[in-house]
């Protein structure tokens, strides 16, 4: 059975800003743009900081603005785990918010922006180990 919807939770360090079922998302990543569906194939992944976009169950498109962080997805549900997260239904409002808060940053948001880096390269790490292993 092919779902057709699924949940993005998105959850800063201090509140969760977004729980929704979605009919798909996509998201910034290093080399471009990834669109995820619902049952897509599990996986773990670094995300780049940027505006997200998503279509609700009604068809309507949204717009998710981060800083970056850790993807989880499961098939089902999509977590999204960053330091800054704004989200609204105009993709320039959103750009503008997060570019303002991104473009004062505090001493944490210097922290969990190197965070974000080294989870990145540990993911790339165990992709790369899981990879060697198969061959």
């Amino acid at each position: 059975m092919v779902h057709q919807e699924m949940e993005i939770l998105v959850l800063t360090p201090h509140e969760q800003v977004l729980s929704t079922q979605i009919r798909s998302l996509r998201i910034p990543v290093e080399s471009g743009y990834v669109g995820l569906h619902p049952s897509v194939e599990s996986h773990v992944s670094a995300f780049e900081a940027g505006v997200i976009n998503y279509r609700t169950t009604d068809r309507q498109i949204n717009f998710l603005g981060t800083a970056g962080g850790l993807l989880i997805c499961d098939g089902m549900r999509v977590t999204l785990l960053t330091p800054i997260a704004v989200v609204g239904e105009n993709e320039e409002t959103v750009l503008q918010q997060i570019d303002k808060i991104l473009s004062h940053p505090t001493s944490e948001m210097e922290t969990r922006t190197m965070l974000s880096r080294l989870e990145g390269k540990i993911v790339e790490e165990l992709q790369k180990d899981r990879s060697e292993r198969v061959v």
